[in-house]
């Protein structure tokens, strides 16, 4: 019933990702939580907390449009690919509830900007397929990515995401490569030549390179945590066996897309085992990834009650930890 909905028009869609997101952030728009930005996680990061006392409705309705143009902007990187032509907004949805399932976090924090910046650089990746020269979209991938860095600085690690996309889409020559690795450091250059130029380096020397630690990490799991997760990568991993199950009958554009997004959703995994990371937010990098996954599991998937059950699931386990 849910899906039939989304796939009976585009303004429906619309309509029903605007209503479905409303009704996740009522609880924050009337109880907002306190603006979400732990040290030790960026230098961006650490400017908003020191300088923009915002109040905590504000900060809650900033957070909730940056979150609905990020679900845009995720839609129009995949407008292109003929495996989401039936229906635009289920990606959208899921990447919505994927973000909003933690009611401490249904405000500004660090991931919420880090991947705004990530999903730029998804979109910089997707349109480097197929072309001879993929010199800018190399640069903008990396500078991308670099600038999400400054937000939450493990995201510096997805410069690997960047060289396994290459891979995926064959992009041999060395000039690409060079390329996001200029690109990757131009956001820093400009960085550090402030610091410089301002007498402040050492704020640059004791954050990145003293400040960065490699043991393990530890998980603590919240309440939204147990309920989320088991049916989250339960529908994730029904929707990851179904691409590979079928991998070979869909054409190349579709396998290479997902293949990426796969690729995202590893090293984000992989991700989650160093220190210096905190697990509460790392989650929320797989979301980007995990959304265009799912998304495509209920467009393609020929068992319609399967898959409604499924899209009810993670609607219930959302409910249930907002209203309980």
């Amino acid at each position: 019933m849910f899906l039939r909905i989304f796939r009976s028009g585009y303004y429906t869609g619309v309509f029903m990702f605007l209503l479905i997101s409303a009704l996740l952030w009522i609880p924050a728009f009337l109880q907002p939580p306190d603006v979400c930005f732990p040290s030790g996680l960026g230098l961006g990061s650490e400017f908003i907390r020191d300088n923009l006392q915002l109040p905590a409705i504000i900060a809650v309705i900033i957070a909730f449009v940056v979150l609905i143009v990020q679900a845009v902007v995720l839609n129009f990187v995949l407008k292109g690919n003929p495996a989401f032509s039936k229906s635009l907004f289920l990606p959208a949805v899921i990447y919505m509830i994927s973000m909003s399932h933690n009611p401490e976090l249904l405000t500004l924090h660090p991931l919420l900007i880090a991947n705004f910046f990530l999903i730029f650089s998804f979109k910089n990746l997707f349109n480097a397929y197929e072309k001879p020269q993929a010199f800018r979209e190399a640069f903008n991938a990396s500078f991308w990515t670099s600038v999400a860095s400054f937000f939450y600085y493990p995201a510096a690690f997805y410069i690997v995401f960047i060289w396994v996309s290459f891979f995926i889409f064959r992009i041999n020559t060395w000039r690409e490569w060079l390329i996001s690795i200029i690109g990757f450091c131009a956001p820093y250059f400009f960085l550090i030549l402030f610091l410089f130029l301002s007498d402040q380096l050492n704020i640059f020397e004791s954050y990145y390179i003293q400040g960065i630690s490699w043991s393990g990490l530890t998980f603590n799991f919240g309440f939204h945590d147990y309920v989320l997760w088991p049916v989250f990568l339960l529908v994730l991993m029904v929707s990851l066996f179904k691409f590979v199950h079928e991998r070979v009958d869909k054409v190349i554009n579709i396998r290479k897309s997902f293949s990426v997004a796969i690729a995202f959703l590893i090293i984000s995994g992989i991700m989650l085992l160093f220190n210096g990371f905190n697990a509460t937010l790392q989650e929320f990098l797989i979301f980007p990834a995990a959304a265009i996954i799912i998304g495509f599991y209920f467009i393609e998937s020929e068992k319609k009650f399967i898959s409604e059950l499924f899209f009810i699931l993670l609607i219930v386990a959302v409910a249930v930890i907002k209203f309980l």
